[in-house]
């Protein structure tokens, strides 16, 4: 093995990959979403159309630190968090499997293609909501299964799952899936009886009120238009294998057909035992089954769906710990081949992200355009921000960092 300790190996993973993915967010140009979300930070509230306010809270991290918004500044702080998500996965994972499937659990999710490249390093909700809702599976195995009955790590529960209601309304399945967790886990029922699960609950609504807050002054309109994003009453087979499809491009298929796998396996031991394997696998099961159905009538992002295989990195890990010590070089080639075809692909993506950026922002037709200068790469705001201020007109703003921008004829922004 090249790192005597998992722990130094952990850590020069994430010296590593935190340096590559800062060099990554100052080269790459902004995209679309991201100059949707670098607005959030221009004008502060406390929630917005799509997203709760998290986003805006990580982009602000960039603006303490550097004081200007540039591509790198605007994503810094989702970098940053990143780095946390890898420390807290092997933490995590190490109470349950070890220390060495701690690191090959964290491993694992920095050579997966979406959450190392996106959500890991640009302005993203996804990325706060790995971090949050990584937290929060830790403090469930924790109330549930190793200190039953006990009060502080409900506290925990409620205050990490606050964290991720605040990134992105995916963090609802995880109180979901706890909740059947328990009504199928006879041993665990007796936990209703104590106030601890319901100190969780009113700690996260308190955590989400100002989302809340916001809403109610604004129709609801965040929970009308996310819930009219699932509905549908056409059967559509090319969404449901674009849903799969996706899953397995984003994570990479050989990552995605692992984590399937190990979903098989702990979905078996978990209908004999009630331990750590039924509750990562209800969590698991819960939101890819939710998407699975929806992407059978409506038309939605693959990395929607994504949050499903979170509950199972800390169970590859163990496998790939355990091959290691059955079949040491086997093992090696497959990391070496998952970091040669990380690398490869994130050059790939930032050279034809460098070449058709200007290409690709000028089409007027796309849901969020963003049209990019061509010095600075921060793209100005198109026709979803009129979504951002309810109350705000916005004629013709100059996005942040682009100092000779020229609104274009017929480009206003008003409110939605």
């Amino acid at each position: 093995m090249m790192f005597e300790t998992p722990r130094r190996a952990l850590g020069w993973l994430i010296v590593i990959s935190t340096g590559l993915r800062l060099v990554w967010g100052a080269v790459l140009g902004v995209g679309n979403d991201e100059a949707y979300h670098s607005l959030f930070v221009v004008h502060p509230d406390w929630s917005y159309f799509d997203h709760p306010p998290m986003t805006m809270w990580v982009e602000q991290v960039g603006l303490f630190l550097a004081g200007e918004i540039t591509p790198l500044t605007l994503r810094l702080g989702f970098i940053l968090m990143f780095a946390g998500s890898t420390w807290v996965l092997f933490k995590w994972t190490a109470r349950w499997h070890g220390e060495w499937a701690g690191f090959y659990a964290a491993f694992a999710l920095n050579i997966t293609a979406y959450y190392t490249a996106a959500a890991g390093a640009f302005a993203l909700p996804d990325g706060p909501l790995l971090f949050f809702s990584l937290l929060t599976l830790w403090a469930l195995s924790d109330a549930l299964i190793t200190r039953p009955g006990q009060v502080l790590p409900w506290v925990w529960v409620g205050l990490a799952w606050g964290g991720a209601m605040l990134s992105k309304y995916h963090a609802a399945f995880l109180p979901a899936a706890a909740f059947l967790y328990v009504l199928v886990t006879p041993a665990t029922r007796r936990c209703l009886r104590t106030p601890g699960p319901y100190l969780a609950i009113i700690l996260g609504i308190a955590a989400f009120s100002p989302v809340l807050i916001w809403n109610v002054q604004n129709d609801w309109v965040s929970f009308t238009f996310q819930a009219n994003r699932a509905v549908g009453w056409q059967f559509k087979p090319e969404s449901l294998a674009r849903t799969i499809g996706g899953q397995a491009l984003y994570l990479f298929p050989w990552i995605w057909v692992a984590l399937l796998l190990v979903l098989v396996a702990q979905v078996k031991i978990g209908r004999q035992s009630a331990g750590i394997e039924r509750l990562m696998s209800i969590q698991s099961a819960v939101p890819l089954a939710f998407f699975l159905a929806i992407s059978c009538v409506r038309t939605n992002l693959p990395h929607w769906s994504l949050v499903g295989f979170v509950p199972m990195f800390p169970a590859l890990g163990a496998k790939w710990a355990q091959q290691m010590q059955t079949s040491p070089t086997q093992m090696r080639r497959k990391l070496v081949f998952g970091v040669t075809i990380t690398i490869v692909g994130a050059i790939l993506a930032a050279d034809e992200a460098g070449d058709h950026s200007a290409e690709k922002r000028s089409d007027l037709g796309h849901e969020r355009m963003a049209i990019g200068h061509p010095r600075t790469g921060i793209p100005r705001p198109g026709r979803q921000t009129e979504h951002l201020f309810l109350h705000q007109p916005l004629v013709h703003e100059r996005p942040p960092g682009i100092r000779d921008w020229q609104p274009k004829p017929g480009l206003v922004l008003q409110p939605w």
